[in-house]
């Protein structure tokens, strides 16, 4: 159970992204296009050495990938609700 939460908390490095490249898609409107390749590449680098950084440390390393998928996909649900609710 320890593994799906080691797994989630990869959020708390995920969320913060998504503030900085709206503070930085404010600053220079013009670069908006390439706002979903440069968070895809600041998730991937985090979710990557999250998981080879905690890899040692957990037990069952398939329930630990899933609670990263988990955290993966509140995060995405995340960026969506934030850039909706600035569109607005």
């Amino acid at each position: 159970m320890i593994d799906i939460i080691l797994g989630f908390t990869v959020v708390v490095f995920l969320l913060p992204v998504t503030k900085i490249i709206k503070k930085i898609m404010k600053s220079n409107p013009q670069d908006a296009t390439s706002m979903g390749f440069s968070m895809l590449l600041f998730d991937g680098i985090i979710c990557i050495a999250y998981l080879y950084a905690l890899k040692p440390m957990v037990i069952d390393e398939k329930v630990f990938v899933g609670g990263m998928g988990l955290g993966i996909l509140y995060a995405m649900i995340h960026k969506v609700l934030i850039f909706i609710k600035d569109v607005e």
